[in-house]
């Protein structure tokens, strides 16, 4: 199925749940134990279909701020973990990080 490329980042802490958020969704819902994605199988492709239009998503997975301009994502998705409260504090950062970060917060 050929459709629009939507490049999709994942940023947050090492070790917050990314790659298990990906891949849980590569795995589907009501499956055992998952096998994790590896960083050399970025992008994470997945393809959907939205009434009649077809879409490809392709997941990042990162740490790393300094590699969002390099991938020029359409969708930014922050990620923390809920159990270590310093993974939500570390949110601060990578928003202010991200060269997508408008100069004033919306309410």
């Amino acid at each position: 199925m050929d459709g629009d490329a939507i490049r999709i980042l994942l940023v947050g802490d090492e070790k917050c749940g990314k790659t298990s958020f990906i891949s849980r969704l590569s795995a589907g819902e009501g499956t055992g134990p998952i096998t994790l994605l590896r960083d050399i199988d970025q992008p994470f492709i997945f393809e959907i279909k939205l009434g009649q239009n077809p879409y490809r998503l392709e997941f990042y997975d990162t740490n790393s701020p300094e590699n969002w301009k390099l991938l020029d994502p359409d969708i930014v998705i922050l990620c923390y973990d809920i159990s270590q409260r310093l993974s939500l504090i570390n949110m601060r950062r990578h928003v202010r990080s991200s060269p997508y970060n408008p100069p004033h917060p919306r309410a």
